[in-house]
């Protein structure tokens, strides 16, 4: 099992630094709006849009930590109330709820994307291909639904922090 491990860590460290270094180029962009706008009284058009697909990078590849660590959003109020025999179970349930989520929307975004790409369709300020930006949706769902997979075959599902961690 040190194997697996070590290529979702080396998965988590890639995805992490790809993350940091969309927040700071939006940082970055955004600051150089700001100055342009305010100072030099020349914004830069594109900014907005940018720091968006940038904002929705870090948010889809940020979460792939959250997935592999058990710390994405999730309604598990009752699971948390029920005894340590039945929350183990519906813990499990969820996980696969969540994975299956995740598939389900990849299968259902992916067309969207392609056809972005034959389509050439293009964003207003930027000019950026759209299939790029939308490209991170269904592969940050997959990259999540994979880390939620190797969690539970990796048995590290069990080891989700108690309800008093929460």
């Amino acid at each position: 099992m040190q194997r697996p491990h070590k290529i979702i860590n080396l998965l988590l460290t890639g995805f992490g630094i790809v993350s940091s270094l969309l927040l700071a180029f939006g940082v970055i962009i955004n600051f150089s709006n700001i100055l342009g706008r305010y100072v030099l009284h020349v914004p830069i058009e594109w900014a907005e849009e940018v720091m968006l697909f940038f904002m929705i990078g870090v948010v889809l590849l940020g979460g792939t930590t959250a997935a592999w660590d058990d710390r994405h959003i999730k309604m598990d109020v009752l699971v948390r109330l029920m005894p340590a025999w039945w929350r183990s179970r519906l813990q499990l349930i969820c996980e696969a709820i969540f994975f299956f989520t995740a598939l389900a929307l990849v299968f259902f975004g992916a067309p969207t994307v392609f056809q972005l790409y034959r389509f050439d369709q293009r964003s207003l300020a930027a000019d950026i291909p759209m299939f790029i930006p939308q490209f991170i949706i269904p592969f940050g769902l997959f990259a999540m639904a994979f880390f939620v997979a190797m969690r539970l075959i990796t048995g590290q599902w069990r080891d989700a922090p108690a309800p008093s961690e929460h």
